[in-house]
């Protein structure tokens, strides 16, 4: 009877333990605390991939040294960031004198970001040649987003397609960190999601966009920055024809300013941009 009693008791008890805390896994915290930091200057789209899927994607040249199962997390940017842009740019007189003031604001975050979190990582950004030392000359930044479940590459077109954003979206960097291993899932591959109708008035944009340069892109090389810059309006529209009226489009001041990078562009926007 005693022991009944004495059972009874200890399972009263243990009906008000604590339950253990499970602690995230590191590379879910990386992730988080990552995010939290670059949302304070809006940088708004992160996801994470093992280094491993992206290798699979790419040629030699463009893998990235590490191993397979090391966690990299891939950078982007929305129409968010254009406010906070703007207001850093009214502040920052240094940021205005740099040569690519976006890039610029963009490369100082996420190295920000990357130096909170303590530990070693490696920046490879999309504007830039890394200098990671180890051989890679560059992370396929659209390859990457693919690999890693977060957009459909439309190869004729060069443009990301994001489930939410659809192509008003930017990719900016990857983060590698050589000391955490990435053990959470792997996310499907965004179906293509244009129809073929579609698809052909997206492609046929494209040529209208080349101009005398549909060579190039015969070869599957997507357009240089310069090319872009020339014929910016037409490439504009080859961003508009898979969802006209998309509302993650970019403000007219940001589409000028991304496509040309015209410092005039940008000075016209500050104008009216409100101080905060």
């Amino acid at each position: 009877m005693v022991n009944l009693v004495l059972k009874a008791h200890v399972a009263q008890q243990n009906r008000f333990a604590p339950c253990p805390v499970l602690k995230k896994p590191e590379w879910l915290e990386c992730v988080l605390q990552l995010k939290n930091e670059l949302r304070k200057c809006s940088i708004d789209v992160l996801e994470p991939l093992c280094v491993g899927w992206y290798n699979e994607e790419v040629d030699a040249l463009e893998r990235i040294k590490a191993s397979p199962g090391q966690l990299a997390v891939l950078i982007g940017t929305t129409r968010n960031i254009w406010s906070a842009f703007t207001a850093a740019c009214l502040r920052d007189e240094q940021l205005m004198q740099s040569d690519h003031p976006l890039d610029k604001f963009v490369e100082q975050r996420v190295r920000a970001a990357a130096a909170a979190l303590g530990m070693p990582v490696r920046v490879f950004f999309g504007h830039d040649e890394p200098t990671d030392g180890e051989g890679s000359r560059s992370v396929a930044l659209q390859r990457a987003a693919a690999a890693a479940g977060l957009a459909y590459l439309d190869a004729g077109s060069h443009l990301c397609l994001h489930p939410k954003f659809g192509p008003w979206f930017a990719l900016r960097a990857t983060l590698v960190f050589d000391a955490v291993e990435y053990t959470g899932p792997r996310k499907p591959r965004v179906p293509n999601p244009l129809p073929p109708s579609t698809q052909a008035y997206l492609h046929m944009a494209v040529r209208s966009a080349q101009g005398p340069n549909a060579a190039d892109a015969a070869g599957g090389r997507p357009p240089s920055r310069e090319a872009v810059r020339a014929r910016w309006r037409q490439w504009v529209a080859v961003r508009d024809a898979p969802c006209p009226g998309h509302p993650w489009r970019y403000s007219d001041a940001q589409l000028h300013y991304h496509y040309t990078a015209n410092r005039a562009a940008l000075l016209a926007a500050l104008k009216s941009a409100p101080r905060r």
